[in-house]
């Protein structure tokens, strides 16, 4: 994807098929655009439209400092890295590069609920992308209403919504741009 206007340079998707038999083709599955049709949880993936709300919104910058714990309890449950850890002193930076789920939760309580839904909608994960291509899904993301007390911090860090491939492709050309 060019970042500077979102022109498609290349699309693949598979299983492919033989476009020789297409009509002999039984499982209808193949011919789906997976890029563009299918939704999944985008996991950490997320933390780039997190922490770029943060930096937006001047309520961070790329060497702020913070010391997390472990683990840490939101709406009952708890959260943590993917790797067990201490109470650990990480700057920004380290929270995104590092992907640190405990690091985004704490950036997304500061943002809070109402910005990040925003800049999620920002980044157009609310509406299909307008490819050119039939069969686009659109994410998934609840209204701010709905989310359950975990939900900032789950969403910060990508659980809880689901996107396209595209939908993300586009989110980091954004970055990118």
């Amino acid at each position: 994807m060019n970042p500077n206007n979102g022109e498609i340079y290349a699309l693949a998707s598979a299983p492919d098929f033989d476009l020789n038999n297409f009509s002999q083709e039984e499982d209808n599955a193949v011919f789906a655009n997976h890029a563009i049709s299918d939704r999944y949880e985008p996991g950490s993936t997320m933390k780039v439209v997190t922490g770029a709300a943060a930096l937006e919104e001047k309520l961070y910058t790329p060497e702020s400092s913070f010391i997390l714990p472990g683990v840490i309890k939101v709406g009952g449950w708890p959260i943590h890295d993917s790797h067990e850890r201490g109470t650990e002193e990480f700057s920004f930076k380290t929270i995104i590069t590092h992907s640190s789920n405990i690091g985004a939760a704490t950036i997304a309580k500061k943002l809070g609920k109402k910005a990040l839904y925003s800049y999620i909608e920002k980044f157009g994960l609310l509406r299909p992308t307008g490819i050119e291509l039939p069969g686009e899904a659109r994410g998934d993301v609840p209204a701010v209403k709905d989310w359950s007390a975990s939900s900032l911090a789950t969403i910060s860090f990508g659980q809880g919504i689901s996107v396209t491939p595209i939908e993300m492709a586009s989110v980091y050309s954004e970055i990118a741009n």
